[in-house]
């Protein structure tokens, strides 16, 4: 069984109460081949008549991708980039499309640049921030972090915690006793320094 980081285990709490009418723990029945093709049929007449159309870009990018067509989702959403620049819910859906598929860089290179337009936007920073921590990138994360412990967020012991969940989780021993040394050089009390 694979050991999930505090970081992790929050940021699957907070996606799941955002999670538009979500009242019960009952499984939803999947929509039918049929019913999912007519959809995209007709999301896509939608942005043949309105390539500006976000909500119709988002919605097609996400039927996309939970097919597996991660490039055509990639590509809707691009679209409708070109068509709305700089929409943020757009942006965010590409990160996420990108994330989910495993194409790490432009999901990086997505949620930066939306955070230099939205500097405020915590989800996309947080995804951000969980990106570097599964690429195992400690100085970029290091930086996340480092924001944090300004915003008042975390303690610069919390920041040292979670380095070092990063480099259990993959496997890479050697920077633990050192990140444990400063996080409890920083906060000899931590409530979490024993968990690790």
């Amino acid at each position: 069984m694979r050991h999930r980081s505090t970081l992790q285990l929050l940021v699957i709490v907070g996606l799941l109460a955002l999670c538009p009418g979500r009242t019960s723990s009952a499984p939803a029945q999947p929509p039918s081949a049929a019913d999912t093709a007519a959809e995209a049929a007709s999301l896509r007449d939608r942005l043949a008549t309105n390539p500006a159309d976000t909500e119709a870009a988002y919605r097609l990018a996400r039927l996309l991708s939970d097919q597996g067509r991660p490039d055509e989702a990639i590509g809707v959403l691009q679209a409708g980039l070109a068509a709305s620049p700089g929409d943020p819910t757009l942006r965010r859906a590409l990160a996420m499309v990108a994330k989910i598929h495993g194409r790490t860089e432009l999901a990086i290179a997505t949620l930066s640049d939306l955070l230099e337009d939205f500097p405020d936007d915590r989800t996309a920073f947080n995804h951000l921030l969980d990106l570097y921590l599964q690429a195992g990138n400690e100085a970029n994360a290091a930086r996340c972090f480092d924001r944090l412990i300004a915003e008042g967020r975390i303690t610069e012991a919390d920041k040292h915690l979670f380095l070092a969940d990063m480099h259990l989780n993959r496997g890479e021993f050697r920077p633990v006793p050192r990140l444990l040394g400063q996080a409890r050089k920083a906060a000899p009390d931590h409530p979490n320094l024993d968990r690790l």
